[in-house]
């Protein structure tokens, strides 16, 4: 880069969100969503909704406002793809779902929640004819919300002919045409400053850089949540420098992800622990307790570790920029002699007490709750070397057992936690002399070549 102009991010992302701003219906997508979709349609006689792809329907409610409705459930049958359960079966039967009541709660239930199947799909039909003016569709109100991506709303008329009335696939179409045009064009040039148009073409031409175009292609992919896996690479893919690539991250997550609740943390774009309630925080720990409690069959040197312990330590809370907790174990060699006899013994263990485990990490296990549902934590397995431990991530040999073992117990959220037993000098070696200030873009050293002997 040898234009030595401040690189204008705050200003692309400003004129990025004036482009999506006109596509707010596409928030129906955050939790508790809410899609409004206005039409005056006579002689209605049923609504079709759906999802495209294998999904599963998972919607709080349905108002239809029409003329010769006055009693949607009664003047009404529902159907649905088959029901996820027999309790959503059952509230598919009361169609609760299309009480116009439910607008008013803050925290509505499900109304209607199917299986995971190919384009599931809700049918309201009609006992007789009636003149829609407009259909209220409220999504779940977490982070699966985003199950309803691509949403389908279709009206039946009288003499048997299918409108559709809203299309989620083709407004995220439309949005994408609606970003290529804007920054391909003159627009840009035109709004940004005339540092910004030293930076990324000339005036006239208003040709868009490389770097530009990078940039609009990363952040419209965030736009429609298809946000890469190696969403890491992805950035480094770029030509930013380090506190560039920094204030990328941070301009994404204010104004951006916020309003879904999400911000760009190392993990990636994630529900980050600040957005949960209290009560949600105190299930979630609860969670990882009974984690704790499962795994203490296999052995009693087991844990909070890692930044779990900078929550209880440091900011007695789960730490804001943070979005999910991690539990440790240690296993003797008579137990297991590598990360991956360990981590066998970890699986067994919690599935045989109906916990979810997937995923086969190098050294961790997701675990999940018995349902499948809900935020997973992490359970990392750690094999003794004598007096020392080996986890990884981390330097090999700087972990004691002295430091770690008989854990102690200390109070988080109203909780008592199990964390290590000397957890300063612990939180010392993992984060290092600072680690008393949150530093939401540290990241943990990951040298396999140290841990080798330990990856058979």
């Amino acid at each position: 880069m040898t234009d030595e102009s401040p690189l204008p991010l705050a200003e692309i992302i400003d004129e990025f969100t004036r482009v999506t701003h006109k596509f707010e219906d596409l928030d129906f997508l955050n939790a508790g969503g809410v899609l409004e979709v206005r039409a005056a349609v006579p002689a209605v006689t049923a609504v079709w909704i759906e999802v495209p792809g294998l999904t599963s329907l998972e919607l709080a409610s349905v108002v239809i406002e029409a003329d010769g409705l006055e009693d949607p459930v009664a003047q009404s049958t529902l159907r649905t793809s088959k029901a996820a359960g027999p309790e959503f079966a059952e509230v598919a039967r009361t169609k609760r779902l299309l009480d116009p009541a439910r607008l008013a709660e803050s925290e509505p239930e499900l109304g209607v929640c199917t299986q995971q199947q190919q384009r599931p799909s809700l049918n309201i039909v009609f006992d007789e004819p009636v003149d829609l003016r407009k259909i209220i569709i409220r999504n779940r109100r977490d982070q699966d919300a985003e199950r309803a991506r691509g949403i389908q709303v279709l009206v039946r008329t009288a003499d048997g002919w299918w409108t559709t009335l809203y299309d989620g696939i083709r407004r995220e179409r439309e949005l994408v045409q609606a970003v290529e045009q804007h920054f391909a064009g003159r627009l840009v040039t035109r709004r940004l400053t005339e540092a910004a148009r030293r930076r990324f073409g000339r005036p006239k031409a208003a040709e868009p850089t490389p770097l530009l175009a990078d940039l609009v292609r990363l952040l419209t992919a965030i736009q429609l949540r298809e946000v890469p896996k190696l969403i890491f690479r992805e950035l480094d893919r770029l030509s930013l420098t380090s506190e560039q690539a920094s204030e990328f991250r941070h301009l994404v997550s204010e104004k951006i992800v916020a309003r879904r609740q999400q911000e760009w943390n190392i993990h990636g774009i994630k529900r980050s622990f600040r957005f949960w309630s209290e009560q949600e925080k105190k299930d979630y720990l609860d969670f990882a307790i009974d984690v704790i409690n499962c795994l203490q069959e296999l052995n009693e040197n087991v844990c909070l570790g890692f930044g779990s312990v900078l929550s209880v330590v440091r900011d007695h809370d789960l730490i804001p920029h943070d979005d999910d907790l991690d539990v440790i174990i240690a296993f003797e060699p008579e137990q297991a002699t590598t990360l991956a006899e360990g981590k066998a013994l970890i699986r067994k263990c919690l599935e045989d007490k109906g916990f979810v485990v997937t995923g086969d990490f190098t050294s961790y296990h997701w675990v999940f709750p018995a349902n499948g549902r809900g935020q997973k934590l992490d359970a990392f397995a750690g094999i003794w070397e004598g007096d020392h431990i080996a986890w990884y991530p981390g330097k090999r040999g700087v972990l004691t057992r002295d430091m770690l073992f008989p854990v102690q117990h200390r109070p988080l959220l109203g909780r008592d936690c199990a964390i290590p037993h000397d957890p300063e000098t612990y939180l010392e070696r993992v984060y290092g002399p600072d680690w008393q200030t949150p530093n939401p873009h540290f990241r943990h050293t990951w040298r396999r070549k140290e841990y080798a002997d330990l990856l058979k």
